[in-house]
């Protein structure tokens, strides 16, 4: 998910567009030839389109980067409960293991 500054920059970047559009089409109304006439108003359009797509892709990405945020934390968490299910599993076999072994205590053909 973008951040702050991310999201401030395309606010800026989409005021400075309208601005820009704004500016445009007050000249064709002043002028149509001046700048092209059709032209402009062709490439007034393409720049809206292009905006348009803009900003569902970056609702895409978005989506995406939340779906693998939420994946990569899936997967730690499985990560982590594996961890401990094969500690937990060492733990056991060394308590066996410790428990299978022969006491500490005097061997049996000695003299007491």
């Amino acid at each position: 998910m973008p951040d702050s500054s991310d999201r401030e920059a395309i606010m800026a970047t989409e005021k400075e567009i309208a601005e820009v559009e704004a500016e445009l089409n007050a000249l064709m109304e002043e002028n149509p030839n001046l700048l092209g006439g059709e032209d402009v108003a062709e490439m007034l359009q393409r720049l809206t389109s292009a905006e348009n797509m803009a900003e569902d892709m970056e609702s895409k990405v978005d989506s995406v980067l939340q779906k693998l945020d939420e994946l990569l934390s899936a997967l730690n968490t499985s990560e982590t409960a594996t961890e401990l299910s094969s500690e937990a599993t060492a733990n056991i076999a060394s308590t066996q293991v410790k428990e299978d072994s022969p006491s500490h205590s005097s061997p049996e053909g000695n003299p007491t």
